[in-house]
């Protein structure tokens, strides 16, 4: 495969509530700085792609009211950018992507990698050499998953489970499963024929398009009629009116792409990876990612924790104290304080609904 014929599309939507209140509607976690006080995610998963996919054939897919974010802070990194006038879940963003690819090239054997935008990956190194196997395996034809060894009977991962051998730490899909009780978890990770979907995917475009015309007709057709009119008038989806979008998307399922395709889907193949991997799915995480005091606790900003421990103190400004007390998150940001137990990190999510209910927007 060569590398000109591989894009990468990073998928960057998300409403900003499992890291409120750093993260808002405006500026979800992608576009803040959550686990590097120099770049926010977005930044840091366009960096990893450097020396493997230019600038040129990269991709980013949002919702148009984080455009003007988003271009700000990938000028330099990412050339193009497809804004969505409504969130529809993974299919129709990732359907967007492909038509965008097939406007620009004419590679029929082009690959396409897809991406989260708020995940850390440490290791670029190792993290290049997979997405290289992966294309080297999609190049035959599969839908290729790469999925992460475990390394705790971890609740929060859909997983896949591993069939027969496709080669070197490659195997069809056997099946995959929902987010696990932790029972059924540590089954999975003694079994060693499980592994967390990363939500990386890689693919030809021509197999993917086969494969969007099968399963998701409701989603391809509508958005594939703008393709052509594009195509005729060589334009892109970049050059698109965003009401011209509108009026199409008003009608698209929000579905996705794991369930519309991947797992109605006979051909799809997971790459077994072992690279330092985290989706960085709330405030807890910061535990596992950064490195935390002798006591256990993350500290971000101008905090004092004084006979504290695991616990995760962060400000944007105002000095934050703390005494006597064990296993809390403690965040000052953008005029809002959060406290909250660890154990419960999950919950944030609750506030961020409650706060839409009494109609605060000023704080989402």
């Amino acid at each position: 495969m060569k590398t000109q014929s591989v894009f990468g599309v990073i998928l960057a939507g998300g409403s900003g509530t499992r890291f409120w209140p750093r993260s808002r509607q405006l500026s979800p976690k992608q576009l803040c700085k959550i686990t590097d006080p120099q770049k926010t995610m977005l930044e840091q998963t366009l960096n990893r792609l450097d020396h493997f996919i230019p600038p040129a054939r990269r991709m980013i897919v949002t919702h148009h009211s984080q455009e003007k974010k988003t271009r700000s802070l990938s000028a330099q990194l990412c050339q193009h950018i497809l804004a969505e006038p409504a969130a529809k879940n993974t299919a129709a963003a990732l359907a967007l992507a492909i038509l965008q690819i097939k406007l620009l090239s004419d590679d029929e054997n082009a690959v396409m990698i897809s991406l989260h935008s708020d995940h850390l990956v440490k290791d670029t190194v190792q993290f290049q050499k997979t997405l290289q196997n992966a294309v080297d395996l999609a190049s035959k034809g599969f839908l290729t998953l790469v999925g992460i060894v475990p390394r705790t009977p971890d609740t929060g991962f859909g997983y896949i489970q591993r069939g027969e051998s496709l080669g070197e730490n490659a195997f069809r899909v056997q099946s995959f499963k929902e987010k696990p009780n932790e029972e059924l978890a540590r089954e999975y990770l003694s079994t060693k024929q499980y592994y967390w979907n990363s939500g990386i995917f890689v693919w030809q475009i021509k197999t993917i398009v086969s494969e969007f015309e099968k399963n998701l007709p409701q989603i391809w057709q509508p958005l594939f009629a703008i393709y052509k009119e594009l195509k005729a008038e060589k334009k892109t989806f970049e050059d698109l009116p965003l009401e011209r979008l509108e009026k199409v998307y008003a009608s698209l399922p929000e579905i996705a792409i794991d369930n519309g395709i991947l797992e109605k889907s006979s051909n799809c193949a997971v790459l077994a990876s072992s690279f330092d991997w985290n989706d960085v799915g709330t405030w807890t995480a910061l535990t596992e990612v950064l490195s935390p005091d002798t006591q256990g606790n993350v500290k971000q900003g101008d905090v004092l924790p004084v006979n504290t421990k695991n616990s995760i103190l962060a400000s944007d400004g105002p000095f934050i104290a703390t005494y006597g007390v064990e296993n809390l998150i403690v965040v000052v940001e953008n005029g809002c304080v959060l406290v909250c137990p660890k154990d419960k990190a999950q919950g944030i999510k609750e506030i961020v609904g409650k706060l839409k209910e009494m109609g605060r927007s000023d704080l989402l």
